[in-house]
């Protein structure tokens, strides 16, 4: 039997809806998107899986990367390919071999060339004789520098438990592929849209100042700043990878309501929600903004579903007395906005979105 044939995948598969299929980093289990896979399985059907530790080439682990998406679209429906740091490189070197696969790509913590490349130099000959076992004990002693500050101990833990299952073959094997992964000047032939997402506090990579460089060069990128957070984010509660799409595919589509405020926090993020009907997690997610810092309230939302998303605001302001200074309507297609009213003439559609008092 060959190496390839012993190789088992191990997919996971949560959800219902469209494919998408989460590339794991260096450590290559696939087993630290156990926070973000059931967020992501509300919306999508979500696929986890481990890299091939034998690969010492980077299109074995495309191939073993397309297997996966033809295993969770039976109907050859192209799938979301979402990768973390060398998840990255793999889904963007997907992108570029194999395009009728990918609809879109999340690029997190990631780049298109790993520099300096000495310190791969120094990275390789050193794992090859350092105790693997003591890898537990570098990991605790780098957690500050590597995980978000919002990060709980109990998912540090939990992620020094995970990270035993690394194998050194696997490790270094995938390091070797990085001293030859190069994609820079071939981001121009990536169609796909693709969302950067780049932790602030990251002290493994560079990524803002990889995620500028790529969306610079990636034709439909979007690029987006984690603030606090470090190369390990992903298993932080504040980071919802479910979310996060929404807004960035409702942007996509121009479908949006979109809260735009005055926050006392310069560090919050405006949070945009996409026409899907789910005003319950619309609801809560409008309310968690509000409660973080949110003072104004600004929606434009397309017709048909103004309504329902106005019943979604009236709850939002009600739930959040005290939190609120006011909050007002524009509606791109109503004809006319009136302090907290908004009505159509031509339709005959109007609605009410009350304030809560002043703070």
């Amino acid at each position: 039997m060959s190496v390839r044939d012993t190789y088992d995948p191990g997919v996971s598969v949560a959800g219902a809806g469209p494919p998408l299929v989460c590339v794991p980093g260096m450590d290559g289990t696939g087993k630290l998107f156990y926070r973000q896979a059931p967020l992501l399985a509300r919306d999508y059907r979500v696929a986890t899986y481990a890299l091939r530790d034998s690969a010492s080439e980077m299109k074995t682990l495309i191939d073993d990367l397309a297997s996966v998406i033809r295993s969770i679209s039976p109907t050859n429906e192209p799938a979301i390919i979402l990768g973390e740091s060398f998840g990255g490189t793999l889904a963007l070197s997907l992108a570029l071999e194999r395009p009728e696969l990918v609809r879109a790509l999340v690029i997190i913590n990631s780049f298109p060339r790993f520099l300096p490349q000495a310190r791969l130099g120094v990275m390789i000959p050193t794992l090859r004789i350092f105790p693997w076992k003591a890898m537990t004990l570098v990991r605790q002693f780098t957690a500050t520098r590597l995980h978000s500050r919002y990060t709980h101990r109990h998912e540090i833990r939990r992620f020094l438990r995970l990270t035993t299952e690394t194998t050194r073959r696997g490790y270094l094997n995938r390091l070797r592929i990085l001293t030859r992964y190069d994609v820079r000047d071939q981001l121009h032939q990536i169609t796909a849209p693709t969302l950067l997402l780049a932790a602030e506090e990251d002290h493994l990579v560079p990524s803002v100042e990889q995620a500028q460089y790529m969306a610079e060069r990636l034709p439909r990128a979007t690029s987006r700043v984690l603030p606090g957070h470090g190369h390990i984010c992903l298993i932080a509660p504040n980071i919802d990878l479910g979310s996060i799409l929404d807004e960035w595919q409702a942007a996509q589509t121009g479908q949006v309501l979109q809260v735009v405020h005055e926050p006392r926090d310069a560090t919050l993020q405006p949070v945009s929600l996409h026409q899907t009907g789910k005003l319950e997690r619309q609801f809560d997610v409008l309310v968690n903004s509000i409660r973080s810092g949110a003072t104004w309230l600004t929606a434009g939302v397309p017709t048909p579903l103004g309504l329902q998303h106005q019943v979604v605001l009236n709850r939002v302001v009600d739930a959040s007395v005290g939190q609120v200074r006011g909050a007002s309507i524009q509606h791109h297609v109503f004809g006319q906005v009136d302090g907290h009213r908004f009505e159509a003439p031509d339709t005959g559609v109007e609605g009410v979105c009350p304030s809560a008092p002043k703070a």
